[in-house]
């Protein structure tokens, strides 16, 4: 039961993330919800439901770019960006 208590050494102790890591991790996460978007927005057929998706979808697209603007001030280098696209107006500023 002591073990459970006991401390960690400092070794083990958590750091804060860089801001690089952060919008990394954000860009991730934004990236996968993107796609849960699309798969919604593909499988439901009800009109109000294809709204909301698109309204989702729009919405996720907006604040991956407002992510990439704020690498781009971090200077970060694209191949550092966790993104994986094909349609180039996503890269314009």
């Amino acid at each position: 039961m002591k073990q459970f208590f006991r401390r960690k050494p400092k070794s083990e102790t958590t750091t804060q993330p860089t801001p690089q890591e952060n919008i990394i991790a954000q860009l991730r996460d934004v990236r996968h919800q993107l796609a849960a978007a699309q798969s919604y927005f593909a499988m439901e057929s009800d009109e109000d439901l294809v709204e909301a998706a698109i309204f989702q979808k729009e919405a996720l697209e907006r604040r991956e770019r407002h992510l990439i603007r704020q690498a781009r001030k971090l200077q970060m280098e694209a191949a550092e960006l966790p993104i994986t696209t094909t349609t180039p107006e996503r890269w314009i500023e």
